[in-house]
């Protein structure tokens, strides 16, 4: 850094300052330290500062009344507000009268850049102070500036000679410097500027320090706010002795004013611009919208009013490359100059790219670079601004600008203007770049995540169908032999005995629970040992019509009506036609037992890209939402006869043919299952 920034912290918390000392010291910065608004102001009347940093952790109003009072001392001072991100305070403090506002939050070397860009505005308006100050003494006439309270805030050398006064006369009231009144005087032109907004001018009798009366002739001129507000009054005071060389040195004096009051009107609209679109850029989330921000301020009439920029950043192939382009619309047509225009990193005897690597921004004419006489013909100009995008030594870009269209010369104000949007680019350009940068691993942990919590979920069941094959072969074995003899017994007796003897029905009934148990024995052995699928070619409508064939039986006692609109001409799929088969079975069983009274069971198709869907619907009573997640889970069951392991059998048999199946439900109104099974063209895994 080639000069020592003397940076004032206040701040309520001892450890902001040390953590700013520690981060902002290492970049160069010199810190002195307040701990009390009180104890800051104090500071700042006797050591100054080239930039303040106040962090907002002081109650109430504290903070618009402490930058109050600074300005009270320096109106030139830039203050920044450091706290957290509030767009209705940033707002409010903006507006009541801080430079700037910076995320605590923020790397260091964005805050560095920010309170870089505060104290090269300060020097700016420092160098502006000096500018008019000499311009104010160069006069010949007395010359002060009041405000609208009639209280001098700046008057030149001459004003005092003129008046016959001594020189400690700014911040007293002109009615009771010149007068001796004690309010207002109607009549004076002062008045009637602050009132009417109009140039003024009256003969007045003054007093001077002898107690003499002395005539003079008094001018007055408005100065004016951006909203048209009159703020001040520029009151010119010349002996009415010298009434012919009045003229021609007010004459004078007016045209100098007029040009002192546009360069102040450009320089105000300058700040304002630079305060409009810092607070844009601190609410733009994406790069399209940085860039047509910073685009439409050096287009348009009250920005830089240039007639066309574009801002080239370097692509992932290491080639500048235009990225946004905006032109005046006045001009007819559209000149796309930078459409095919690729610059290679490696091309360092390229003029943008020089401007790049030496970061230094450059007005280039086509006088002075007669190797670019193509580049210049291409552009149609004599002239282009090339300015580097460029933060803390990493390069993104440039941006271009020029007036191809009326081909006026770029001012070194606006010159100078677009270097500073070009920090603000840079900065917003790094931020959104971080962000993008940073959402991308948040999104690669979240990916992460879900795919180790559907892993973790899948060895959980893994496990648990480990340990029910186990337990389904324990309980065969133990089974077998006992559900053998037993049933082999009760056959016996039945064919031994006459059907009217009082032990057949006996007989009868444990010879039917043997087989029960046998079927339950069987339906855990077909869970715990389910096969890996044969694939082959399936016609899924087949496969579902030959499933309603088996069940017809069924069906038919329960007066239940089958809709069955799956026809031919659906793609195949590849899958294990028994497997497929038991699906469907298992679904249309547990449908039967939804519609103990009779109902309707309805089935629909369709395809998609990648997926055959199969909706099978019921009129049945429907599962409850408490139980919704159970559904699929092993040996879980509402019925009194059933194993809970057919819908558990399904969900696994869809998971195999790495399908989706899902449902919807709606108590005592029916249940509708989603099945989506891949058609042929998409690769399975066995």
């Amino acid at each position: 850094m080639p000069e020592k920034i003397n940076i004032l912290v206040v701040s309520a918390d001892a450890r902001t300052p040390n953590f700013l000392s520690d981060l902002l010291q290492e970049n160069g910065f010199h810190l002195i330290v307040a701990l009390s608004v009180e104890e800051g102001i104090s500071t700042f009347r006797s050591r100054g500062a080239d930039v303040v940093l106040l962090c907002e952790n002081f109650p109430g109003n504290e903070p618009v009344e402490f930058i109050d009072k600074i300005k009270e001392i320096d109106p030139f001072q830039q203050c920044i507000l450091i706290g957290d991100k509030n767009s209705e305070k940033i707002a409010y403090f903006l507006n009541n009268g801080f430079f700037d506002f910076i995320d605590r939050n923020l790397p260091i070397a964005l805050i560095t850049h920010r309170v870089k860009q505060a104290y090269e505005m300060k020097k700016a308006q420092s160098n502006c102070r000096m500018w008019m100050e000499g311009i104010l003494d160069s006069i010949g006439d007395g010359l002060a500036i009041i405000d609208s309270n009639y209280k001098i805030v700046k008057a030149n050398k001459n004003f005092a000679r003129v008046i016959d006064r001594g020189d400690d006369l700014e911040g007293q009231y002109c009615y009771k410097l010149l007068h001796k009144f004690s309010k207002p005087c109607s009549q004076c032109p002062i008045t009637k500027t602050l009132k009417t907004g109009q140039l003024a001018t009256d003969c007045e009798y003054i007093w001077t320090k002898l107690g003499l009366e002395k005539v003079i002739n008094l001018s007055t001129l408005p100065i004016k706010t951006d909203h048209g507000k009159i703020k001040q009054v520029v009151a010119i005071f010349k002996d009415a002795s010298e009434n012919e060389i009045l003229y021609k040195d007010l004459a004078q004096t007016k045209h100098n004013l007029e040009l002192l009051n546009k360069k102040l009107e450009e320089k105000l609209n300058y700040f304002s611009i630079l305060l409009s679109i810092s607070d844009k850029l601190q609410f733009a989330d994406n790069l399209d919208g940085i860039l047509s921000i910073i685009t439409k301020a050096v287009i348009s009439e009250d920005g830089l009013n240039l007639d066309r920029v574009s801002i080239l950043l370097i692509n992932d192939d290491g080639y500048l490359e235009k990225q946004y382009e905006l032109q005046d619309s006045r001009d007819i047509g559209s000149i796309q100059v930078f459409d095919e225009l690729q610059i290679s990193l490696n091309d360092t005897e390229h003029q943008f790219m020089k401007c790049l690597y030496e970061e230094k921004a450059r007005i280039l004419r086509s006088s002075l670079c007669p190797d670019q006489t193509e580049l210049f013909a291409l552009l149609d100009t004599d002239e282009i601004c090339v300015v580097p995008l460029v933060v803390e030594k990493q390069i993104y870009g440039v941006i271009l600008a020029d007036n191809a269209l009326r081909h006026v010369k770029i001012t070194e104000d606006k010159f100078g203007l677009l270097q500073i949007l070009a920090n603000y680019t840079a900065s917003a350009v790094d931020r959104t770049i971080l962000k993008h940068k940073l959402e991308g691993k948040i999104k690669e942990l979240e990916e992460a995540y879900d795919s180790l919590r559907y892993n973790q979920a899948k060895l959980i069941r893994i496990q648990r169908l480990t340990t029910i094959g186990e337990l389904a072969a324990q309980i065969a074995h133990e089974l077998k032999n006992p559900l053998v003899a037993i049933g082999g017994f009760a056959n016996s007796i039945l064919k031994d005995i006459d059907p009217e003897h009082k032990t057949y029905e006996k007989a009868k009934i444990i010879a039917e629970e043997v087989q029960s148990l046998e079927r339950i024995t069987s339906t855990i052995l077909n869970y715990s040992k389910l096969s890996k699928p044969k694939f082959e070619e399936l016609d899924i409508s087949k496969v579902i019509s030959l499933t309603l064939k088996i069940v017809e039986g069924i069906i038919k006692p329960r007066n239940i009506r089958i809709i069955n609109e799956i026809s031919e001409g659906f793609d195949t799929i590849l899958g294990d036609k028994e497997q497929i088969h038991q699906v469907f079975l298992n679904l249309i069983m547990n449908a039967i037992s939804a519609m103990p009274d009779g109902g309707e069971l309805a089935f629909k198709g369709f395809q998609d890209s990648n997926y055959l869907n199969i909706e099978i619907r019921d009129t049945g009573t429907g599962i409850s939402d408490d139980l919704a997640d159970k559904v699929f889970q092993p040996f879980f069951t509402t019925k009194s006869t059933g194993t809970g392991l057919g819908l558990a059998i399904v969900s696994d048999i869809i998971e195999t043919h790495n399908g989706k199946i899902s449902f919807v439900s709606n108590p005592n109104k029916g249940t509708t299952f989603f099945v989506k099974l891949p058609i042929k063209k998409m690769k399975y895994l066995s």
